[in-house]
Formats: structure tokens, sequence, C-alpha cells
């Protein structure tokens, strides 16, 4: 679950582990829940489901619609090392097979 603050509302969202590097993890959520036109969020926390409390997040990159997607940054630690170090990932493709300007699919609700 991701919770940001846009436009002083408090707006809820989803997102998706994608990858990591030694000091970060990379989540891809909607640009629709981070920024509205030039507007930020003011604040971006994410609820791993195996914390007790959400953690700040970073806003790395936006795309503005479509295709309406941003990648957020979670400073890695032991704790959610530990939590992700359980989680099922699927590969879906070889990123061999991928090129600059293939067409991308989003899935799930609009």
């Amino acid at each position: 679950m991701i919770r940001t603050d846009l436009r002083g509302e408090s707006v809820p969202g989803a997102g998706i582990l994608i990858g990591q590097d030694q000091r970060r993890w990379y989540i891809a959520t909607a640009t629709h829940l981070v920024r509205e036109g030039a507007q930020e969020a003011r604040s971006i926390a994410v609820q791993f489901r195996w914390l007790q409390t959400p953690v700040l997040a970073r806003l790395a990159r936006a795309v503005p619609r479509p295709p309406d997607l941003a990648v957020l940054t979670v400073e890695r630690s032991p704790a959610i090392d530990e939590g992700a170090s359980r989680l099922s990932l699927d590969r879906l493709g070889s990123p061999e097979g991928v090129s600059r300007g293939d067409a991308v699919f989003a899935l799930g609700p609009a």
C-alpha cells in the first residue's frame, strides 16, 4: 500500500517491487498517485505488509499520461530486506529481448 499527501488530501494506491541495488528498493506505481501537473506529493509512504509502520519513499521518476508510470525508491534496511527475501518473484520475460521503443502494457485497474 502506498499513501501520498497530494493537494492536501491523503491518496491511497498500490505499487510493485521491481528491483533493488545496494542502497535502494525500486517500486513502480502510477504517476497520478504522486504528481498532479507540476505539483508533486508532499509525502509518500509505503506500507510493506511485514512491517508495523510505513516507510518514507522518494519519487525517482514520473512519466505523465500515458503511460502514467512512476518509480519510487525506498532506502534498504535489514527489516525491509528480510521481508522482501520471503517474496516469491516471477520473471515474465527476458530483459535481453526488450529494446528501446518496444510497446509496454500496464495491467490492473484503470
